[in-house]
């Protein structure tokens, strides 16, 4: 799932005078300042409001010396944590043998691709958490990014927003400490066996508080739990942190020995609905094909997955670089794969796909033309299906958005949760203005099927 650039050249433009973003976040705070929500909570503070319109601190932090290792300070624990500032001061072979199955994002290779100029305007941090004796166990990677605060808003929110960025480009766009991966949704945290999370907070929190405080972030937030996580992290709220729901991604468990099985089994709705999508596809033309070699195509497949970017109406985040698909096939190997689809033997869209154990992740999504209608979405939801069929594998991890085609085909939603912290102010007010002005879409279950093999 996974990036955003603020309009500064008015303020650069004409040197010592405020930009048009810093009129518009002054005007609102000297009118906004009385605003109360209506369950009567105190009004947001000055402070408050400055955070939330984005005028934190951002200034350049000239100290680029290595964090050295410290214990966590907020809870006793027996693990010491290091920020490591590149991954490659990190031996592959050891942070790759706690990496479990499903967690190829987490995996060295992957991390190197993603900060090797796989992604704009991303800084990423390493955090490594040993026992007293060395031993390596647990381990994250954290990002430095511009966020949009509004990143889940539409209808006439997002509509008032688009026009006040076209005055002030970084209005609500703070910068963020995420934990979490910016392409794929996922546990950013992984533990040696017998491991516990209660082992980590103290260290986690600490480490990631001081690292904010460096690096003059406000914004904390880690990504990307199911609730069977969310169980065992609870106590992030002595630390400070809030649980405030994501985007649910959407999965389907696959239970069928081929693709005509599983048309079979679905209620007559959804199957019609997949067979006139497949039909317009096979009326424009449109033919798919698998391939395990792409790195030559890069500048084609960055131009498309851009073109689906900047049109994507419910979330639009991570911002890949033409250097990822150029080198993502070597990151990954053959569990990575492309692919086409093609109309007169020219590429007119694509997916990226990525074998993660017995689980098939789709990555992007990507169209020559992104306002055509052509049934190139419909073909590629089916391929990638087909293909889980007859690898065997288990679980297609669909990704965030686009629920309705993806739960046509099948896919359930699965709820993601998220913990957030606001350094220096009252966080539950900022965190609850958040949650206000950007619902997530319910979780719900089509009951695609009319049977489902157990």
């Amino acid at each position: 799932m996974r990036s955003f650039l603020g309009n500064r050249r008015s303020s650069q433009s004409f040197p010592g005078l405020p930009s048009p973003a810093s009129f518009l976040n002054a005007y609102l705070l000297h009118n906004l300042a009385s605003v109360r929500f209506v369950n009567g909570s105190a009004a947001m503070t000055t402070s408050e409001l400055q955070l939330v319109a984005g005028l934190s601190s951002r200034g350049r932090n000239p100290a680029h010396a290595r964090l050295r290792a410290y214990s966590g300070s907020r809870a006793a624990s027996k693990l010491n944590v290091t920020v490591h500032e590149s991954i490659h001061d990190i031996n592959p072979a050891e942070w790759n043998e706690i990496v479990k199955e499903g967690g190829v994002w987490q995996t060295h290779a992957a991390l190197a691709l993603l900060e090797d100029g796989g992604l704009e305007n991303c800084r990423a941090r390493y955090l490594t958490f040993r026992t007293v004796d060395g031993r390596l166990a647990a381990h994250s990677a954290v990002y430095i990014m511009e966020t949009d605060l509004l990143i889940f808003s539409s209808g006439l929110v997002k509509s008032l927003l688009d026009k006040v960025r076209r005055v002030a480009g970084d209005f609500l766009r703070p910068r963020v400490l995420e934990c979490g991966c910016p392409v794929s949704a996922g546990n950013p945290i992984c533990r040696r066996d017998g491991i516990t999370y209660a082992d980590i907070f103290g260290p986690l929190c600490d480490a990631l508080e001081r690292l904010a405080a460096k690096e003059r972030v406000r914004f904390i937030l880690l990504r990307d739990f199911i609730e069977e996580d969310v169980r065992e992290l609870t106590r992030l709220a002595e630390h400070g942190f809030t649980r405030i729901p994501n985007l649910p991604t959407t999965q389907l468990r696959i239970r069928w020995r081929s693709f005509d099985e599983y048309l079979a089994a679905m209620r007559s709705r959804h199957r019609q609905k997949i067979r006139r999508g497949l039909g317009l596809a096979q009326k424009s033309g449109l033919t798919a094909r698998w391939k395990d070699e792409f790195s030559g195509m890069a500048e084609e497949l960055a131009r498309q997955w851009s073109n689906v970017n900047q049109q994507a109406k419910e979330y639009s985040r991570e911002r890949v670089t033409q250097d990822f698909f150029r080198h993502v096939n070597s990151a990954l190997g053959s569990r990575c794969r492309l692919l086409e689809i093609l109309q007169g033997g020219r590429m007119v869209a694509h997916a990226l796909v990525a074998s993660d154990g017995t689980l098939l992740r789709w990555l992007l999504f990507g169209r020559e033309d992104g306002h055509a209608r052509d049934g190139a979405y419909f073909l590629v939801i089916a391929r990638i299906i087909e293909f889980a069929i007859e690898e065997g594998l288990d679980l297609i991890e669909m990704g965030l958005t686009t629920y309705s085609p993806k739960t046509d085909f099948g896919a359930q939603m699965v709820p993601l949760s998220m913990f957030a912290r606001v350094r220096g102010v009252p966080g539950a007010v900022v965190l609850k203005l958040f949650h206000l002005l950007n619902p997530v879409p319910e979780v719900r279950d089509r009951a695609s099927f009319r049977q489902i093999p157990p």
